[in-house]
C-alpha cells in the first residue's frame, strides 16, 4: 500500500466511525457529507503545482496522518486566560469543533446548529461549486455550527468574542464552523480566535460563513495564536447585500502552516 493509500485509509476509518455518531445527521447533511468526502478522497491535497497553492508547500500536512480530535472539556480558569483575561464577557467556547459554553448575555443571539431540526441552509450555506477540497474536508467532519443571528436593527455595543480551543491528542483534525447572518441595518463586532492547550498537533480546518442583510454592518477581527507545531487552514465565505458593509482583519502570531482564503 502507498503511503498516499494508507493515509486515504486513515481519513476513511475515521469517517466510518463518524458515520455511526448522532453527529454525523441524516438526509440532505448526510448526503453533503458523503459527496464532499468523496471529492476529498479524489481530488486530494492540493501541491506547489496548484496555481493557488504554489507559494504554501502542504507537504508537512499531507505527509502525516490525523485522527479526530477527541471530545474534551476546558476548565473555567483556561477559558479565562485565553479569553483575553476575560475582557471580552460576550463569549462563546468550541473546544475541538464542539461547543462548550455560551454566555448568558448572548441568550436569543447564538445557537448552535447541529442535530435534525437544524435548517439545512444553516448547516450548508450557499457556496461557490469551487470552494475547494479543505470545504469539502470540513464538510465531512464538521459538528457544531456556532450560528450568530443579529436581529435586523440591532445594534451590539459588545463585541462577541467566539473562541475555538485546540485541544488535540496525538495528531487531530478539527473542523471547526462559523456562521454571522446580520439583519437589515443591524451592526456587530466580531472577534474570531483560535488558540491551542499543546496537547499534540493539531490542524484546523476551519469554515467561517458571512451573510449580511441590506444595510447591515459587521467589523470582524480573526485572530490565530496557536502553537508552532500546529496547522491552521481557513476559508471564510462573504455574502454582502445593497449597502451592507464587511471589514475584517488578520492576526496571526502561530501555527507552523496558517493559511486565510477569503
Amino acid at each position: 500500500m502507498t503511503q498516499l493509500a494508507e493515509r486515504h485509509g486513515t481519513y476513511t476509518a475515521g469517517f466510518d466511525a463518524f458515520r455511526r455518531t448522532p453527529a454525523f445527521g441524516q438526509g440532505g447533511l448526510a448526503g453533503a457529507r458523503e459527496s464532499a468526502f468523496n471529492r476529498f478522497l479524489t481530488e486530494g491535497f492540493p501541491t506547489t503545482r496548484n496555481e493557488e497553492w504554489r507559494h504554501t508547500n502542504l507537504a508537512p500536512i499531507a505527509s502525516s496522518t490525523y485522527s479526530l480530535a477527541p471530545d474534551v472539556e476546558v476548565d473555567d480558569a483556561t477559558n479565562r486566560a485565553l479569553n483575553f483575561d476575560g475582557a471580552l464577557e460576550s463569549l462563546v467556547v468550541v473546544v475541538n469543533g464542539r461547543v462548550r459554553a455560551c454566555s448568558p448575555r448572548l441568550t436569543g443571539l447564538v445557537s448552535v446548529g447541529a442535530g435534525p431540526k437544524t435548517p439545512t441552509a444553516t448547516l450548508l450555506p450557499a457556496r461557490p461549486a469551487s470552494a475547494g477540497v479543505f470545504v469539502d474536508l470540513n464538510t465531512a467532519f464538521f459538528e457544531d455550527v456556532v450560528v450568530l443571528d443579529v436581529p435586523a436593527h440591532a445594534v451590539l455595543e459588545d463585541p462577541i468574542h467566539v473562541l475555538f480551543v485546540a485541544a488535540a491528542e496525538g495528531a487531530s483534525l478539527i473542523s471547526p464552523r462559523l456562521l454571522i447572518r446580520a439583519g437589515e441595518q443591524s451592526q456587530c463586532s466580531v472577534v474570531e480566535s483560535y488558540a491551542d492547550l499543546d496537547r499534540g498537533t493539531a490542524w484546523v480546518n476551519a469554515v467561517t460563513d458571512v451573510q449580511l442583510a441590506d444595510g447591515a454592518v459587521v467589523d470582524h477581527v480573526k485572530l490565530q495564536r496557536q502553537g508552532s507545531a500546529s496547522f491552521h487552514l481557513a476559508s471564510m465565505f462573504v455574502h454582502l447585500n445593497r449597502s451592507s458593509t464587511f471589514t475584517s482583519r488578520a492576526i496571526t502570531l502561530g501555527g507552523r502552516i496558517s493559511r486565510n482564503d477569503i
